[in-house]
């Protein structure tokens, strides 16, 4: 898991697991997603275009 962080938008027509795979590609998809999740306070993994997230990245 990186220990970098950054803020994040989210491109038309991604998931929070594309966009933990483009932040974080050589990093467990999972445990970025949960990460990203953490770091946002998202009760769930629904993201919307152009929404800014702080997430992991490396």
């Amino acid at each position: 898991m990186p220990d970098r962080l950054a803020v994040v938008q989210v491109a038309p027509g991604e998931t929070l697991a594309d966009v933990a795979s483009r932040v974080a590609p050589e990093a467990p998809r999972s445990a970025v997603v949960s990460k990203i999740r953490e770091l946002n306070e998202l009760d769930s993994a629904t993201v919307q275009a152009g929404q800014t997230l702080v997430s992991p990245v490396g």
